[in-house]
């Protein structure tokens, strides 16, 4: 299951099978902080815009920020939800000297703490 999974969720951790991201958990997994790429993907639905402006790119119900490293993986996360998809281009690295936590997960996914409007074109 864990090597055949298209979306590669999980990994063999200890000869136990784990979901990397532990939506369902209530304590937070903690990761080891990464230096990220320059730019980094997030793909939403137009209505999520102005939230997103008034308030930053936060995890939602998610323990992290959910990032892609390329624009047609956001476009497929973002088309998940109904309605017209946009894709953010978070500056990542400028975020991370901001002091912005990153994670790389081994699947191409980027984690990361909320991101201030400041990092982020819409």
């Amino acid at each position: 299951m864990v090597n055949q999974s298209e979306k590669k969720r999980h990994q063999i951790c200890e000869d136990k099978i784990r979901a990397y991201y532990g939506h369902s958990l209530e304590e937070k997994i903690v990761r080891q902080p990464s230096e990220p790429p320059q730019f980094l993907y997030h793909g939403t639905i137009r209505n999520n815009i102005n939230s997103i402006r008034s308030k930053r790119l936060l995890p939602m119900n998610r323990q992290y920020v959910h990032l892609s490293s390329d624009e047609v993986t956001a476009k497929i996360v973002g088309g998940r939800r109904k309605g017209e998809v946009i894709i953010l281009i978070v500056k990542a690295h400028e975020a991370y000297i901001d002091n912005i936590k990153f994670y790389q997960e081994q699947n191409g996914i980027w984690l990361s703490d909320p991101i201030p409007l400041k990092h982020i074109t819409i």
